[in-house]
């Protein structure tokens, strides 16, 4: 006999459009990440492992790893390598970066800071986006080139 059904699929697509990874989806559901990954596996929608800690400039801490600055930094990191990723989120994370290059700033990072209107778990700060290009600028810009060069 078959086993019963341990999640919910349309749930998971959901909360994949969301941006959310396997570990993140499977906290969300109070499921294990061996059943949200057989899931994913089912709906087509493991995504090849990617990278980030070559990105980072910084060693996030485990607290901040699922705050919107690390979600929409990892979310770039993915198009910068791969040419491509969740089109509603990658829009997001756009979005977030041209705002802050709009507005001539760039994003520090120190586990010891206080929550701000950056992210209110903390650890993220905004500052002068230095001469030259800071670190968001030259990701999004790596992220479009990779994205142009996908489309050719």
């Amino acid at each position: 006999m078959a086993r019963k059904l341990e999640i919910s699929d349309q749930e998971v697509q959901r909360l994949r459009r969301e941006g959310l990874g396997a570990p993140e989806i499977a906290k969300a559901l109070g499921k294990s990440r061996a059943t949200v990954f057989r899931a994913l596996q089912r709906l087509d929608e493991v995504r090849e492992y990617v990278r980030h800690d070559d990105v980072f400039p910084w060693p996030v801490h485990q607290m901040h790893g699922g705050t919107l600055p690390t979600k929409y930094i990892r979310t770039l990191s993915r198009a910068a390598k791969t040419g491509g990723g969740d089109m509603d989120y990658l829009m997001a994370a756009f979005r977030w970066a041209n705002g802050m290059i709009e507005r001539g700033v760039d994003i520090g990072y120190d586990p010891d800071y206080p929550g701000t209107d950056v992210t209110p778990e903390g650890g993220y700060y905004e500052m002068p986006e230095p001469v030259g290009g800071g670190f968001i600028r030259r990701l999004r810009d790596a992220a479009l080139e990779a994205g142009r060069r996908r489309e050719r």
